[in-house]
């Protein structure tokens, strides 16, 4: 133990003086901006093992929050570090992790959760497609041509911001009221001089009354009408026994709100309170957070990390409007790290001329503060320039681009540099990661695959799709056998699928029908029409009458399993050198599976598969993360993903 003392003290002294400063500050509330690459994760570890070094503290009464598992997990390897095993008992959650403890911890408090399931993705679809067919005719909801469930995305958004934001539906019709007034008074809606439109005079100052309608009126006219549907969306999910993944958050603040035995605990349990990425905090959170420390007030110990500077999952207005409202609740010490560690003076100069244009920064609204970035690297001085190029479209960018990275892999600059390329959504580098993949340029890539779209699991789905006609008649999935008979698993080679196409066109022609089925039992007749290896065949013929002839003693899962099995589709993948991928995805396709057997317990074969063709039609995927790693490979990482990591040379695309 003296030797993780002795540790702590050296990383503690190692720390510059605004660091200390945070470290030290281990009573009453503490607000701390901490810009990239100044260390914050340290700063929490650092100050989590001072409040147990300092006080009598258990380290089971100090509550750390993160926004992302990842942020819970980089600072629980960090706090090992500083306080020994001991960091093993953190209690560390994301909000939602948070959240779900307490539902768990207090289970007869939470009958919805207790008797509902969680939403899937396909049901909340159906429910909001719901939403929109319940409305009537002229609700500017419903379309009539082309996509006519557009709106079930904008919806669900919509949804979930009232959720997370608590804006009930009154504020949301006040806040639309408010925003149109104030739209009035915009330069881009006031006419700059008298003249005429459409035979109609008007004066300078006069309202651009067309425009304001075509710009302002409309999409409210539509944002009123979907904000008046959130109620039957609920009424809907409760309906069918369903929350969805932002329900558990309301129904802790509802219950902690309402309850002061159940919050009292909770408070009673914690004394401390660390927040991490607090830029990225929402108003449901914030309430929740308020509730656990309302006892003690302005002298809360609690303690937030932040930077404006890095909201990603949230617009900035509303994250400054937390970060706000914490600093007139409690009026805490502020502590500003403003030494980077990560990047050069250059690169800093260059990001700082950038955000300096954002108004709504907190050196915009508190001029008492300032955040000018140092670096501090022991390559801070480097000369190199940060670079812009403009291209004329996205793919002479991205043209460009795979040409920079071809050319550094054949310098041999991998071998020597770690390089990055950082965007925003995977879509925008799949060509990139394809072109590079084909030309054998190593890679690192985790990117999400929707595994409905994998050769495997379409395979698997047709196969499927063959039992189910043959099931509903006979003889209406022979369209598929051609395409099964090239299914590897089968073993059943190319030329005698070819055959037997030929030879079953050729009997049909010339005599009535020919059926694939009756040809591929006979094995002397497979062998007088010129198959060289009849056996797969007639094991393949065999192997589906035995699932259709048994199809109703199978439950889906053991049908889906007998397909895996029997089917020789695990014995594939055992021999094929991406193995680990391809177990990946079947694990994926029948954890899929079982849950939706959960979830429904009559679900039948045709039941899923239409829901699978729902699924695919309107773009609701079934991710699984694909990584992709390589000795001195290219790494390819969103913004969000980058944070805290480093890089010797970085490329940005679309930025735009």
């Amino acid at each position: 133990m003296t030797d993780i003392r002795d540790k702590f003290y050296e990383k503690l002294k190692q720390r510059n003086e605004h660091q200390r400063e945070a470290v030290e500050a281990i009573t009453g509330p503490v607000m701390v901006v901490a810009g990239p690459g100044t260390g914050k994760t340290d700063v929490l570890g650092l100050r989590i093992g001072n409040i147990l070094e300092k006080t009598d503290t258990d380290i089971h009464n100090i509550l750390c929050l993160t926004y992302t598992e990842a942020g819970a997990v980089e600072m629980r390897k960090r706090l090992l570090d500083y306080v020994g095993p001991i960091a093993y008992n953190a209690q560390m959650f994301t909000f939602h992790g948070f959240c779900n403890m307490v539902i768990h911890e207090n289970i007869e408090l939470f009958g919805l959760y207790r008797d509902f399931q969680p939403v899937s993705a396909l049901e909340q679809f159906q429910i909001l497609k719901e939403v929109i067919d319940l409305q009537p005719m002229d609700h500017p909801l419903k379309r009539y041509s082309g996509q006519i469930y557009f709106e079930t995305r904008r919806l669900k958004s919509l949804f979930d911001t009232m959720k997370l934001e608590q804006w009930p539906v009154e504020h949301m019709h006040k806040a639309i009221d408010s925003w149109e007034e104030e739209m009035k008074e915009s330069p881009e809606f006031i006419y700059k001089r008298r003249g005429t439109a459409k035979g109609k005079a008007y004066q300078k100052g006069d309202l651009k009354e067309a425009t304001f309608r075509k710009k302002v009126v409309a999409p409210m006219i539509l944002l009123r009408a979907a904000v008046d549907t959130f109620e039957t969306y609920n009424k809907l999910l409760r309906e069918r026994g369903r929350y969805d993944y932002h329900d558990m958050l309301t129904w802790v603040h509802d219950q902690f709100e309402e309850n002061d035995f159940l919050l009292g605990q909770y408070q009673e349990r914690f004394q401390y309170f660390l927040v991490d990425e607090f830029q990225d905090s929402n108003g449901i959170q914030m309430a929740i957070l308020n509730l656990l420390v309302n006892q003690w007030g302005p002298d809360s110990d609690i303690f937030i990390v932040g930077d404006d500077d890095q909201s990603i999952f949230r617009f900035q207005g509303a994250m400054m409007q937390n970060i706000i409202e914490f600093k007139e609740l409690y009026d805490p010490q502020v502590v500003i790290l403003t030494e980077n560690y990560r990047s050069t003076q250059n690169i800093l100069d260059a990001a700082s001329s950038v955000i300096q244009c954002n108004e709504e920064r907190l050196v915009a609204q508190y001029p008492v503060y300032t955040k000018n970035l140092v670096a501090r690297a022991d390559h801070a001085a480097s000369e190199v320039m940060p670079e812009v190029h403009i291209y004329p479209n996205w793919t002479q960018e991205v043209a460009a681009l795979l040409k920079e990275l071809t050319e550094l892999h054949g310098s041999g600059v991998l071998q020597k540099e770690s390089v990055a390329v950082i965007y925003r959504k995977h879509r925008q580098v799949e060509e990139i990661v394809h072109a590079l993949e084909v030309r054998e340029i190593p890679i690192n890539v985790k990117r999400p695959v929707n595994i409905l779209e994998r050769p495997v699991i379409r395979n698997i789905m047709t196969i499927l799709k063959y039992i189910n006609l043959e099931l509903r008649e006979a003889g209406s999935g022979e369209p598929l056998l051609y395409e099964l008979m090239h299914y590897r698993y089968f073993d059943i080679s190319v030329r005698d699928a070819g055959v037997m196409a030929v030879e079953c066109r050729r009997m049909s022609s010339r005599d009535k029908k020919a059926y694939w089925r009756d040809v591929m039992a006979d094995e002397k007749l497979l062998r007088n029409i010129g198959i060289h290896n009849p056996e797969p065949i007639v094991a393949l013929d065999t192997l589906l009458n035995t699932w259709i002839q048994e199809f109703e003693h199978f439950t889906l899962q053991e049908l889906i399993e007998q397909v895996f099995t029997k089917g020789g589709v695990l014995n594939w993948i055992f021999k094929s050198p991406n193995r680990s991928w391809h177990l990946q995805l079947i694990k994926t396709y029948f954890d899929y599976v079982k849950n939706e057997s959960e979830r429904n317990p009559n679900i039948n074969l045709n039941r899923f598969l239409e829901d699978i063709d729902l699924m695919q039609e309107h773009g609701i995927e079934l991710p699984v993360n694909k990584i992709l790693t390589a000795k001195d490979g290219i790494y390819f990482v969103t913004a969000h993903s980058a944070k805290g990591m480093q890089f010797d040379r970085v490329f940005m695309l679309g930025c735009t």
